[in-house]
């Protein structure tokens, strides 16, 4: 699979060679998959938020790039996509907000991965 592909259009990709944006997480799933998200959209994520947020000099928030080995690249491409939902309708009523499709073939997996990302 190409990491210049997109896998989704709301979520770009990018090969880890590129300069990273400002106002831009680095998110690289276990097959070393590479997702550019929003910061805001990344703290959708309480513990992406907390990765950002720590003191002192760690990688995570010198580089803004967050390495997240147990969480597969398909997987990860839906949790990105969970979080600009998320922020899209943040302010919606709650009768107005369209379900987010989860294929049942990916259900545990993500379950799995949003467990860990605290979302």
């Amino acid at each position: 699979m190409d990491l210049d592909s997109s896998l989704n259009n709301n979520v770009p990709t990018t090969s880890s060679a590129q300069p990273l944006p400002e106002g831009k997480v680095k998110l690289v799933s276990g097959d070393g998959l590479v997702f550019i998200v929003d910061e805001d959209a990344a703290r959708v994520s309480t513990t992406l938020r907390g990765m950002l947020d720590s003191e002192g000099d760690f990688t995570e928030t010198t580089s803004r790039t967050i390495h997240l080995r147990e969480i597969s690249g398909r997987a990860l491409e839906r949790c990105c996509s969970y979080f600009y939902y998320k922020m899209q309708y943040s302010t919606t009523p709650s009768r107005a907000i369209p379900q987010f499709e989860v294929a049942p073939e990916l259900a545990l997996e993500l379950l799995m991965a949003s467990n860990y990302l605290d979302m």
